[in-house]
């Protein structure tokens, strides 16, 4: 595969993302979906077939990371080596860390929950009214990724 046929097969968004627009698969959890391709006659994830293209080699028993925290993005300047330590400590440093959410709420919020069904609704209109996730976000005081997933069905407490 070449640059240019791998990218023919994405988008630019806003951010800077380039969205993988080909088959995607679920990671472990469930909770996030990333590009899937064969390549080198093995299926791998898109954003690791990314960096190797346009960046080099990834040293073996390394992990591709997102500094965008997109899943589905392949932008190798969104893109960096690290251990699997590495990974996780990035993704608790950025506050993504799940921990499971209380079925208990208070005031209409769950207990751990950093939005309310009134925030929710709220976030909805502001999308429908033409804002940005990050806008959004920051006027709720939560990450880009975190409206994402309110959209893409990912949290419970967004329906």
């Amino acid at each position: 595969m070449t640059k240019t046929q791998f990218l023919n097969n994405t988008i630019e968004n806003s951010f800077g993302c380039w969205i993988w627009q080909k088959a995607t698969k679920k990671c472990k959890r469930g909770t996030h979906n990333y590009g899937w391709l064969t390549y080198k006659g093995k299926q791998t994830t898109a954003h690791r077939v990314s960096y190797q293209l346009f960046v080099g080699e990834i040293p073996k028993g390394k992990c591709v990371c997102h500094k965008c925290d997109n899943p589905i993005c392949v932008n190798p300047d969104h893109l960096f080596i690290g251990s699997q330590r590495d990974n996780v400590n990035d993704m608790i440093q950025k506050n993504r860390k799940w921990i499971g959410v209380s079925v208990r709420k208070k005031d209409g919020k769950p207990v751990r929950a950093k939005l309310s069904d009134i925030d929710i609704a709220k976030i909805r209109l502001l999308r429908l009214a033409g804002l940005t996730q990050k806008e959004i976000g920051a006027k709720f005081g939560v990450s880009q990724g975190c409206i994402s997933q309110l959209f893409s069905g990912v949290t419970q407490y967004a329906k």
